[in-house]
């Protein structure tokens, strides 16, 4: 995880969408783990050519704090409702600030096309690494965990390297 961190602010979203891709992926003894990640990422970017909306619950860590948010996707893009708070309700002044910024992204045109763009680069670079990810990781294959196939990220390629921070750390 910490390479992840080291390489770029994205880490933490590589990290939990790798461990999500393989969590759903049908166990399948035959394949390779580059075979198993590089399946579990072309499905990922074919799901989000066809823009299903979901819902979930997403746990952020950041400034020593742990934040629970509920992400709603929209057609406009995902809505963060705040839920705890190191597993707390939040505070009446985290609560309002919340509601603020649902209610301003709501109110402004502006907010929300900001929102959208960065977004768009985001996905932008978040598909690049899909597409990159199998080729640039080596990963060990743990075997079957109960009903769930474990990836192991081993190392990056580092001939690989100079692109990866191309994609994840320009703006």
């Amino acid at each position: 995880m910490t390479i992840f961190k080291t390489l770029c602010p994205q880490g933490r979203r590589l990290s939990l969408v790798a461990v999500c891709l393989l969590s759903v992926w049908p166990p399948l003894s035959a394949q390779t783990a580059k075979e198993l990640m590089a399946d579990a990422c072309y499905n990922e970017a074919h799901q989000r050519e066809q823009n299903a909306l979901w819902a979930s619950q997403v746990q952020r860590r950041t400034a020593d704090h742990v934040y629970l948010e509920e992400e709603i996707e929209t057609v406009e893009g995902p809505v963060h409702r705040l839920i705890s708070v190191d597993g707390h309700e939040p505070s009446p002044s985290e609560r309002k600030q919340n509601d603020d910024q649902l209610r301003d992204l709501m109110q402004n045109p502006k907010a929300r096309l900001a929102a959208q763009m960065n977004r768009e680069a985001d996905e932008k670079k978040f598909g690049e690494l899909i597409r990159v990810m199998p080729d640039v990781f080596l990963y060990e294959d743990q075997g079957n965990r109960g009903a769930w196939r474990s990836l192991r990220f081993i190392r990056i390629q580092h001939s690989l390297l100079r692109h990866m921070r191309r994609l994840c750390c320009t703006r």
